[in-house]
């Protein structure tokens, strides 16, 4: 039964991912950038592809690899990695603007002055970043007492942790999953992964969520035995449910992975198997989050409901096709006239019924055909983008000129040639995940079915959500990890037909 229905998900992951990798290639729907051509993207795909596999050759080739090198030899990636992140932190950093300004100014506040520096109304209209705010504003409170007012650099410094802790994750996950040689490997992809450092600077959710789907992930790989004993099976839920409060609070996204677990938990029949686990993780995070609830409402206060977004604003959003010029489009972007639309109305009541009939007419005159085309535009302008929409961030307020903004800046005069280079990494990032979707047949447990019931979990809610490509960077390790699969397996199979 198990391996039937993923055999089933496979086929349809595999076609689905094809055709977002052909639409990629020939029609590009990156915003930051216009007229890509399909042969310089399939040719900086093949490099890529080409420096990935020799990379894993050289690895591969390695006789004995101990502990001891090991540990050297991640410490020594994870040194560089570190070292570039830190020089494009501060060479790349900006004013913060946008929900990021909103959340760093009032936490900064909050530090510096009390809570009543806090606006609330547009927590009230955003409450989806009050989590975000309390844990800036908690780290800005101890610095601000101990007289230390470097906010930004303390901002910096945590979202580098943040984003090389999910690093962390992914390795070992694959360490798991394959070898030590394909976990090194893993560690050594990132380094062609240029949203790993171009978010530096910018530390939202985006960055500060990507530990937790990789680490919940890796703690169900984990998961402690039928035999295990209560303080132990206590211990490890507890841990659980704190990463997936954590998780769900920094970026609701964050819990697609734990949904992708329960299917796969379902399927192998072992939610009965693990009942003692499920329940401490249900009582735990009902009880924490309970008391995240009344420490929230006393902080903050009770919000007038009437004031918040509902739901049906951002899947109204999400059909929204907006005009770039030069007979370019968004699909189902952030935008203005939308967000102005729904708070003309007073109520909830009035603005869910107002997004639902909007949404009701965009999709009437897009008719079957027509949004067909669009949610399949989207779907190429979410996982299509290379850059994942960070040239366009690092585009606002810059602190300063510096020599990285003629790379990666979309105003920079080498902009194309960054594009093409990371348009090659995600395109090789979406061909490997094809491959592993394929290889999967021939296995008979293969537990990076999660992976990709996760991705394809993302795919669909963007889709029906409104959306960015860096919506899908905290699932950037994630995707690596199936990408790596698919490498591996490639590599596999040439070394048994002694090819290479």
């Amino acid at each position: 039964m198990k391996q039937k229905c993923y055999s089933i998900f496979n086929i349809i992951f595999v076609f689905v991912f094809i055709l977002i990798l052909l639409g990629a290639i020939l029609a590009n729907q990156t915003i930051s950038f216009t007229n890509s051509k399909p042969l310089l993207l399939i040719l900086s795909m093949l490099i890529i592809i080409s420096l990935w596999f020799l990379l894993h050759r050289c690895i591969s080739k390695i006789k004995n690899i101990n502990f001891k090198l090991e540990v050297i030899t991640v410490i020594s990636i994870f040194a560089l990695i570190i070292g570039i992140q830190i020089v494009f932190a501060f060479l790349l950093q900006v004013k913060p603007s946008w929900d990021f300004g909103m959340i760093y100014d009032n936490a900064v506040g909050y530090a510096k002055m009390g809570r009543q520096t806090i606006i609330s109304g547009y927590f009230a209209m955003c409450p989806n970043n009050i989590f975000p705010l309390y844990v800036l504003a908690f780290f800005y409170r101890i610095l601000a007492l101990l007289h230390l007012n470097n906010f930004m650099a303390f901002g910096i410094a945590l979202n580098i942790i943040s984003i090389d802790v999910s690093i962390l994750g992914m390795y070992l996950i694959v360490r798991k999953l394959t070898n030590v040689k394909t976990a090194i490997f893993s560690l050594a992809v990132t380094l062609f992964v240029s949203p790993l450092f171009l978010y530096t600077p910018i530390f939202y959710t985006d960055t500060l969520s990507m530990p937790f789907p990789i680490w919940l992930l890796y703690m169900y790989l984990n998961v402690p035995k039928d035999s295990s004993t209560i303080k132990k099976i206590i211990i490890y839920s507890l841990i659980y449910s704190i990463l997936l409060f954590l998780g769900f609070e920094m970026k609701m996204t964050s819990i697609i992975i734990v949904i992708a677990i329960l299917i796969e938990e379902t399927l192998a029949k072992k939610i009965l198997l693990n009942k003692k686990i499920y329940i401490c993780i249900i009582a735990f995070f009902v009880t924490i989050f309970g008391v995240y609830s009344l420490i929230n409402d006393k902080m903050l206060g009770k919000f007038n409901d009437d004031i918040s977004l509902p739901y049906v604003h951002y899947f109204m959003m999400g059909t929204s096709k907006i005009s770039l010029g030069n007979n370019k489009y968004a699909y189902g972007i952030f935008n203005y006239e939308d967000l102005t639309y729904t708070t003309s109305f007073n109520t909830k009541a009035e603005k869910i019924t107002n997004d639902k009939n909007r949404l009701k007419e965009r999709l009437k005159s897009y008719g079957v055909v027509g949004s067909i085309d669009f949610f399949y535009k989207k779907a190429i302008q979410t996982f299509g983008d290379g850059t994942y929409f960070a040239p366009e961030k690092l585009n606002r307020f810059p602190l300063k000129k510096t020599c990285l903004h003629n790379t990666f800046l979309t105003t920079g005069k080498y902009f194309s040639y960054y594009f093409y280079f990371a348009e090659g990494v995600q395109l090789s990032l979406l061909l490997l995940l094809i491959v592993s979707g394929v290889t999967s047949f021939w296995k008979s447990d293969d537990k990076s079915n999660i992976i990709r019931v996760a991705i394809f979990g993302m795919l669909l809610f963007l889709l029906l959500w409104e959306t960015r490509s860096r919506y899908l960077v905290n699932y950037i390790p994630i995707l690596i990890i199936g990408a790596v699969i698919g490498l591996s397996d490639i590599y596999e199979y040439l070394e048994r037909k002694k090819i290479i």
